[in-house]
């Protein structure tokens, strides 16, 4: 008797009670399952409506399996088009994207739902500025979109994931097309330039070197017609030596003009993309670092150029008095 009051009983209890708590869920779930999934398509319709306006309601097309990167395809019940998914391999990881097409398989919208590129290169593939550049463009002339500068893997995968979602637009209406191929832009280079390079770079029209230090800075060039200068700034990076050593260009008002690298020997692929054009140029037209950020991945060797930038902006108080006005 005790077995089974102190041991029997307790069991069979807990054992009823967790057989009507799971029963419960099952008929709450039952319930609400309905309701959780209109709730689910109504909020992918939404999405799907951003890419194809006009779009209502939508239907899931079955789809072939050979068709690379293929996520899904839906077809607008009232014939508006079709939004499909695809993805492609880039920088960080794959990319999806959504596609509206109209019947006629031209593009009405993109938007990158999913990514892992890098903050201020491959990234900016996401913002939906650049998707816009597609809408309009059909199978045969959607390669011609220029990619990002310094994002090359990250916009041929934009490209392939596009091609895919034709190919997807083609199984789920039909309609046959004829896919332009994704060729591979050509990479952007590292480009070191002299001090006398750099100069005629920045000021074409000549400069002339300034006799005296400026807080530290030893090489400070005026403009031949006052208009701009140059300095010569360093500052140490991934390296202790050779220290990163850049020319920064400012006009009369303390705007960057641009920024050359002279030595940038950061490791190849990973902190030297921080000496290339499509970072740099991002400093022109600034009177700050703030505005700059960070390359993922290369954190030190983004830093260590703005350290370098920030010496020639806090100097220039210092000689701007030499500028026309």
């Amino acid at each position: 008797m005790k077995f089974v009051k102190d041991f029997l009983i307790p069991v069979i209890v807990l054992t009823v009670i967790c057989l009507v708590v799971s029963g419960a869920l099952v008929l709450t779930y039952q319930a609400t399952k309905p309701i959780i999934d209109e709730a689910k398509n109504a909020e992918a319709n939404a999405a799907r409506a951003v890419v194809l306006p006009g779009a209502s309601d939508f239907e899931e097309v079955e789809l072939p399996s050979d068709i690379e990167g293929a996520v899904d395809a839906y077809r607008e019940t009232n014939g508006v088009g079709y939004v499909v998914t695809a993805s492609a391999a880039g920088y960080g990881g794959d990319i999806k994207l959504m596609v509206g097409f109209d019947a006629n398989g031209t593009i009405t919208g993109v938007k990158m739902i999913e990514h892992q590129e890098t903050p201020g290169f491959g990234a900016k593939l996401a913002e939906d500025s650049y998707g816009e550049t597609y809408v309009g463009k059909t199978a045969s002339d959607y390669t011609d979109v220029d990619g990002i500068s310094g994002a090359t893997i990250t916009s041929k995968a934009y490209k392939k994931a596009l091609s895919s979602a034709f190919e997807l637009y083609s199984a789920a209406s039909g309609n046959s097309v004829e896919i332009s191929e994704v060729v591979d832009e050509p990479e952007e280079e590292l480009v070191l330039y002299t001090v006398d390079d750099a100069n005629a770079a920045l000021i074409p029209g000549g400069v002339t070197k300034y006799e005296q230090e400026v807080d530290k800075i030893k090489e400070v060039y005026i403009a031949n017609d006052k208009s701009a200068l140059t300095m010569v700034v360093t500052a140490q990076g991934y390296h202790e030596e050779p220290l990163i050593r850049l020319v920064v260009g400012m006009d009369a008002t303390g705007t960057i003009i641009g920024v050359k690298p002279v030595d940038f020997a950061e490791t190849e692929g990973i902190g030297d993309r921080v000496g290339k054009p499509s970072y740099l140029d991002q400093y022109i037209g600034q009177t700050t670092t703030d505005g700059v950020e960070a390359l993922g991945g290369a954190t030190v060797s983004s830093n260590a150029v703005k350290k370098a930038i920030d010496k020639a902006v806090d100097a220039f108080e210092l000689v701007k008095g030499e500028l026309a006005a």
